[in-house]
């Protein structure tokens, strides 16, 4: 049997899938040593996630290895190349091998006590990827996503919240996940905010909302009286369970994962087509930030102004939205209006 740890935000770490017991306790060390450092709890899952995928190469390639004594140079090289060659995104790749070399070398004289001196992953060793301007959603495809007709094709509420904050507000999936359920605030001036936390940076912050998102985030809070009374304090709590007639849940946020399925099953329902008619079944939660992010430089909004909507560390950041955009090359160079 094993446990899985939680994160000081109640974050539940899983360890199942981790075949071999020596490389999951190592696992557990990984992790826990990442939860002291603050590491947002979702980095550390998916950390997890790319360790897994080692572990069952593991079990294929070399199932008689019973102790890390057993992973060698030329073991590291033959799991490399098969990441290297698999069918994976370039960016899957570059997390497969880049995690495990951290793993490696974190884990080499606690959790991995007994690894070859040699059994290492060189950073050279790691994919690299070309640079390539943030990606953002063309305005006839955003237009489906926030249309009234097909939001009301979703099964319930919060579904609806879920896709009009990612939508409107540009927020990373960790910070959506993470709102609480006060995080509609009225200022001094009757403006509505949004208050949440930067997972990334461990902080919060306040961004101005639109009266459409305000509107379904006082939805959001009759919905949750309804399923969940008191019973949570999340914007976004995790489905009730039900056990023998009675209700439970609430007591976490929605996973990554799960923010990530919503949007994709609204595209099946409501059909979300691209410019050449093909499902957008490739839009992920991400590209609403980027998006956001380019529309604005295209606006001309000032760089600083974007990087306080977009809570970025440095203006260096944003500065990437600002690289070869189609609408911005079209009015400077050519004069297009």
């Amino acid at each position: 049997p094993h446990r899985d740890l939680a994160s000081g935000s109640g974050a539940i770490l899983h360890f199942e899938g981790l075949v071999q017991p020596w490389l999951r306790e190592a696992a557990k060390r990984f992790a826990r040593g990442r939860l002291l450092a603050s590491l947002a709890p979702g980095t550390i899952s998916d950390n997890l996630l790319h360790l897994r995928a080692f572990s069952r190469w593991l079990a294929v390639a070399a199932p008689e290895l019973r102790s890390p004594a057993g992973i060698t140079r030329a073991l590291l090289e033959d799991y490399a190349h098969s990441v290297r060659t698999g069918g994976l995104a370039a960016g899957t790749k570059r997390a497969r091998i880049g995690v495990l070399r951290a793993f490696l070398e974190e884990q080499r004289e606690d959790g991995l006590v007994g690894l070859p001196p040699g059994a290492a992953i060189h950073a050279a060793e790691i994919p690299r990827g070309d640079y390539r301007p943030p990606r953002g959603l063309e305005r006839r495809l955003f237009d489906q996503f926030v249309d009234p007709a097909n939001l009301a094709l979703l099964p319930c509420e919060q579904h609806r919240t879920v896709v009009l904050l990612l939508a409107f507000t540009g927020l990373r999936v960790s910070s959506v996940a993470t709102l609480g359920r006060d995080a509609l605030e009225i200022g001094s001036d009757g403006h509505p905010y949004l208050r949440y936390r930067n997972v990334k940076l461990r902080r919060e912050a306040v961004i101005p909302i639109g009266p459409a998102l305000a509107e379904q985030l006082r939805r959001q809070e009759d919905y949750l009286e309804a399923i969940h009374g008191s019973g949570t304090d999340f914007l976004l709590p995790s489905p009730p369970e039900r056990r023998r007639g009675t209700s439970r849940g609430g007591g976490h946020h929605l996973s990554h994962s799960m923010i990530r399925q919503i949007v994709k099953r609204y595209v099946r329902k409501a059909e979300i087509r691209d410019g050449e008619g093909r499902l957008a079944t490739w839009v992920h939660p991400h590209l609403f930030r980027h998006h956001l992010g380019t529309s604005m430089v295209n606006d001309g909004v000032p760089l600083p102004v974007i990087q306080r909507v977009l809570d970025h560390a440095s203006v260096e950041m944003t500065a990437h939205y600002a690289r070869l955009h189609d609408e911005t090359l079209r009015r400077e160079l050519l004069g297009w209006r």
